[in-house]
């Protein structure tokens, strides 16, 4: 990340006591929003549902989906979730390989429905990462089976195996038979808990009579004719019991294909009757992500899409039909979904009772929700935040104008200081029309990440998202395309007023940001910026021909305005280069600092040398220098949550309470100085009162 400094007005501060540091906590904001990507409910309380996301843990429900709360599992990657059918209080978590800590995999527990959790990996372990460190990687959970009669009696599909264990998680055993292979899926009977199915990759369905001692092929009726000419065996990534029939079980395979298996012939056939469905809108594929069974009793089948929204069949896949689309929410605009603007369910769960309460989770709006089978659908979102969120701007002449980029979840726009906020673009095909239509023939490309956010002196903003550069002209509520794929805002010059940004083959541009042909800046490519996405650019506005670049390969240093390039501190490439923030100290003619893997670094004569001068262990995204309070900086950093210093970043102290071990990517202050906003990487917005905080006030304003 970058500022942009400014001369500050001189203010006269008055410190009045208000409890000291520590006396205020800080309070989440929002957006509610992100990927969601394991469901479970509860099989007797209709009320009572967790949902798992993937990267901020586990959340749960008290009122039917409506509203949730972080029940822990933080930073980490849930896949799964099962809660024991015969006791509803013991409940088991999947987690993935990759998290944002040095933990990730492997399977927890919970004994009080998932309020608190304990890890049960002993023997799920992979192997030691780094080599010597003592730090395990587990393996990743694919799928997990409770044993409908005993919670104690757990199977688990890996990336590297089939596991069981009959103890609740104490101990976890391999199945041999499987050996190292990955497993895709699995599944035990509800009329004979000893039987087991499991999805192969490569070789089908292998089928036990004996909890795991035998096993035995039963893939009939999956073969098919490979490309090469040879036969070979569909795997179902799925595998779930009909509610209806003990024994009859529903495989789904790839994204199209939904295969029944019939215990009587111990045979699998296609549904052929969803092949009767047409596809909806312009797409030529459902992309099947999940199969959800109704209540017992039911004939109920639930099939959640990529592109298609929720399909339902009431009587055991013998007819299908879409329920009603599930769109995305564009503000106030009504939920008028086109083809291209269907959200994606990766998951979905039927909540006890009626059988007609679905909950659904998605990509980026977290859950949304129906209480009627799918007839309507509503966001019910409300504390569930996985949100990406990454660069934060607050509006200096209306503070509660607040936008946010996120990573997966589009950008984000409060006019009313976070009590609402708006998706003003979106990640997936643009179909909030708030700049007119679609000037694409064809989709645009997936803007995964809006994760930059630049401004001028009036409030004109620019964001960069994968599929190009955008601008806005009325402080973050509409926006209008300002420049192709692949070009990404570096910074803005209040000595030149223009924008800079960079493209794919390095060559650093500038422009005025209304006029998409953007002018190189110097004659000739910049190739050592080449690569890397992390970019940031910095104007000293008391010596704005010096210009420093952080990027992933190194700190570049110009003299001349951006025309030509030399590196500069060399020293800080030797734990390996990655920057997250570089900026100026607008107090200190000359003063820059940039943050690495390494900690942070210092360089008081114009970017020529470097120090390092903390935070060695503690990567720093962003440092605050509080324009309005004499030698006050702020600290985001990614493990320690907000840190800040009296002393100009001598010494730091922990700032406020409730960010815990948050990572924060960014940070910004209310214009009158009264209240800190931090956005948290994986949990939205949130706010600080300086005020409560410090008892820190403004007395006068010298003119």
């Amino acid at each position: 990340m970058m500022r942009y400094w400014r001369c500050a007005t001189l203010f006269v501060i008055g410190l009045v006591s208000a409890g000291g540091v520590g006396a205020s906590e800080w309070i989440r904001i929002g957006p509610d929003a992100g990927m969601v990507t394991a469901l479970a409910a509860h099989p007797s309380d209709p009320d009572i549902a967790l949902a798992g996301t993937d990267d901020a843990g586990i959340f749960r429900s008290q009122d039917g989906g409506g509203s949730w709360s972080s029940v822990g599992l933080r930073d980490l990657g849930i896949t799964v979730i099962r809660i024991s059918a015969s006791d509803p209080a013991r409940v088991y978590a999947g987690l993935t390989r990759w998290s944002q800590n040095q933990i990730p995999g492997g399977v927890f527990f919970s004994d009080d429905g998932g309020l608190s959790w304990t890890a049960a990996r002993n023997g799920l372990e992979d192997y030691v990462y780094p080599p010597g460190s003592g730090w395990y990687r587990y393996l990743e959970i694919n799928d997990l089976a409770v044993d409908p009669t005993d919670s104690s009696v757990v199977w688990a599909a890996t990336d590297h195996g089939l596991f069981k264990t009959s103890d609740g998680g104490t101990s976890w055993s391999r199945m041999a038979r499987i050996g190292d292979d990955r497993v895709n899926s699995l599944t035990v009977t509800s009329g004979d808990p000893t039987e087991v199915f499991v999805g192969w990759p490569g070789q089908g369905v292998l089928k036990s009579d004996d909890g795991g001692l035998t096993w035995s092929v039963a893939s009939v009726g999956l073969e098919y004719l490979h490309h090469t000419g040879r036969e070979e065996l569909y795997s179902p990534e799925e595998l779930v019991e009909a509610p209806w029939s003990a024994g009859l079980l529903f495989g789904r395979v790839g994204p199209e294909l939904l295969f029944r298996y019939d215990s009587s012939d111990q045979r699998w056939s296609p549904v052929e009757a969803l092949d009767a469905l047409p596809f909806r809108g312009a797409h030529t594929g459902r992309w099947l992500s999940c199969v959800v069974p109704g209540l017992p009793g039911s004939q109920d089948l639930w099939l959640a899409t990529v592109w298609s929204g929720i399909i339902r069949s009431t009587d055991g896949g013998e007819s299908w039909a879409y329920t009603d689309s599930i769109g995305i929410d564009c503000g106030d605009m009504e939920w008028e979904p086109s083809a291209e603007s269907f959200l994606e369910i990766p998951v979905m769960a039927v909540l006890a009772g009626s059988g007609e309460r679905i909950i659904a989770g998605t990509t980026s709006r977290s859950v949304v929700r129906s209480l009627d089978g799918g007839a309507t659908w509503h966001p019910s979102s409300g504390g569930l935040s996985n949100s990406y969120s990454g660069s934060l701007l607050i509006d200096e002449t209306v503070p509660e104008n607040i936008v946010v980029g996120t990573r997966g979840q589009g950008l984000f726009h409060t006019g009313d200081g976070g009590a609402t906020w708006a998706e003003v673009l979106s990640h997936e095909v643009f179909p909030c029309d708030f700049w007119g239509p679609n000037p694409w023939s064809q989709p645009p490309p997936d803007c995964w990440s809006w994760s930059e956010i630049r401004k001028t002196p009036e409030e004109n903003v620019m964001v960069q998202g994968e599929c190009g550069i955008y601008v806005s002209v009325d402080r973050g509520a509409n926006w209008l395309s300002a420049g192709e794929q692949d070009l990404w805002p570096l910074g803005y010059s209040n000595d030149d007023q223009l924008w800079y940004v960079r493209d794919s083959l390095g060559q650093v541009l500038r422009g005025d940001g209304e006029d998409p042909n953007w002018q190189a800046c110097g004659e000739a490519p910049v190739a050592p910026l080449g690569g890397g996405r992390d970019d940031s650019v910095v104007f000293h506005d008391s010596a704005p021909e010096v210009v420093l670049a952080a990027r992933l390969k190194g700190l570049f240093r110009s003299a001349d305005g951006c025309r030509s390039w030399r590196q500069t501190g060399e020293v800080l490439t030797d734990c390996g280069w990655n920057n997250y923030w570089v900026g100026v100290d607008p107090e200190r003619v000359g003063r820059y600092l940039v943050s690495n893997f390494c900690g942070l670094w210092e360089s008081t004569d114009h970017a020529l040398t470097w120090e390092l001068i903390g935070f060695s262990e503690n990567s720093v995204y962003e440092i605050l220098f509080d324009p309005d309070r004499d030698d006050v900086v702020y600290a985001a950093t990614h493990q320690s949550g907000v840190l800040f210093s009296t002393d100009r970043g001598e010494s730091w102290r922990p700032l406020g309470r409730a960010l815990g071990e948050g990572r924060v990517s960014d940070l910004a202050l209310e214009p009158d100085g009264s209240t800190l906003y931090a956005s948290v990487f994986g949990d939205g917005v949130y706010r600080l009162s300086l005020r409560a905080q410090f008892g820190w006030v403004r007395v006068e304003q010298l003119q």
